[in-house]
């Protein structure tokens, strides 16, 4: 099984080891969620490995910068070629890239010490890197309505994929696990299915 330590990561430009590729744990994007990211399904074809909808992913992470008065390194054209790049140097024929965007610096206070971010782009393919990988889409699942309600769209971009907008989720399943259920249900501020 080829594991996570082959794996090559593009950081800012540069293509490094997986298990270089490491930020502080006191940078801003690390202790304030000041993340975004988008994920991208990578498929095996005929004709080689296609990245799904990459310019529509990139186009939402530039939203998301946008949302949140960040600014990202390069442009469109670059990004997407970095993806390209780091798909063809990590060999994969199918698997998933994830494409973050951070704050590497230290930083105590709530904002930012900088509105330029650092790009990192991972791909793998989770059948071959994640030991014990279990997906399974005939089991079914269990759901119930979580007691925590989904962000209200007026306190926070909800649009933008950023990792702090992610708690209110996690909560939400850990709630519902609590009750030996599996995923959540979340309801809107106004008691709506969200």
């Amino acid at each position: 099984m080829k594991m996570l330590a082959e794996r090559m990561v593009f950081v800012n430009g540069n293509f490094v080891k997986w298990q270089d590729a490491t930020v502080h744990m006191l940078s801003h994007s690390f202790a304030r969620g000041s993340t975004i990211f988008e994920v991208i399904s990578l498929y095996a074809t005929a004709s080689g490995p296609a990245v799904f909808r990459l310019h529509d992913h990139i186009t939402r992470l530039e939203k998301s910068a946008a949302y949140l008065d960040m600014e990202l390194p390069s442009g469109h054209d670059a990004l997407c070629q970095a993806v390209a790049e780091t798909v063809r140097r990590n060999g994969l024929a199918r698997g998933v890239i994830k494409v973050v965007g951070y704050y590497p610096q230290f930083a105590l206070d709530i904002q930012p010490p900088q509105k330029r971010l650092d790009i990192a782009i991972f791909a793998l393919d989770p059948a071959q890197d994640i030991e014990n990988l279990e997906v399974s889409f005939e089991k079914g699942t269990s759901a119930g309505i979580a007691r925590w309600r989904k962000l209200d769209p007026e306190t926070v971009p909800i649009e933008a994929k950023a990792a702090a907008n992610y708690l209110n989720g996690m909560i939400a399943r850990l709630d519902v696990q609590k009750r030996g259920l599996e995923d959540a249900i979340m309801l809107d501020t106004q008691g709506f299915i969200a």
